[in-house]
């Protein structure tokens, strides 16, 4: 019962002391500021997507403008757009590491986004090994494949060359035994 009390009491006096505490002059996290800045880097990347959905010729050709000006931004956007294929975006993966790779030596990135650019950096990086991987594997396929149609010429030619040896042999052997006779 003595507890409860001291807690109760210790309730009401937290209580009644947190309803006189000034809220007034409490300033804005820092992190609103660079809420702001990842809110109009968001807005960036949409214009971008909206853009690039009407006319993506133009909007490649627009971006990459900005980006040789040095619209970090429009780098950014342009290197996490990328693919393999520089057909299907305006840039291809190639391009999008040595971007975001420039970027990220240049300080240039918010550093909320670091993680993200890292992240991004691994994936393309994979993604370019796992195509180096894949085409060596279809011109090896490719060089057996030829090799295996070429091995199969040469024997269809040995095959026929030792139909005629066979040939030509039965014609001596009877030669022979017309001779002999």
């Amino acid at each position: 019962m003595n507890r409860s009390i001291i807690f109760y009491i210790a309730l009401t006096i937290n209580l009644y002391g947190c309803q006189h505490f000034p809220l007034t002059n409490i300033q804005p996290a820092p992190q609103a500021k660079t809420n702001s800045k990842l809110e109009q880097l968001l807005k960036f990347g949409a214009n971008f997507a909206h853009e690039f959905n009407e006319n993506p010729t133009q909007t490649c050709t627009n971006f990459i403008k900005l980006h040789q000006d040095g619209d970090w931004r429009a780098s950014w956007v342009l290197a996490l757009t990328a693919n393999k294929n520089k057909s299907e975006h305006c840039l291809n993966s190639e391009d999008a590491i040595k971007i975001l790779t420039t970027l990220e030596s240049r300080n240039k990135i918010y550093p909320e986004l670091s993680w993200l650019n890292q992240f991004h950096l691994q994936l393309l990086n994979k993604i370019q090994n796992k195509t180096e991987k894949v085409t060596q594997l279809n011109d090896t396929i490719g060089f057996k494949q030829y090799t295996s149609k070429n091995q199969q010429q040469l024997i269809d030619e040995l095959k026929k060359e030792n139909q005629d040896l066979k040939e030509k042999l039965e014609a001596l052997k009877n030669i022979d035994q017309i001779n002999i006779k």
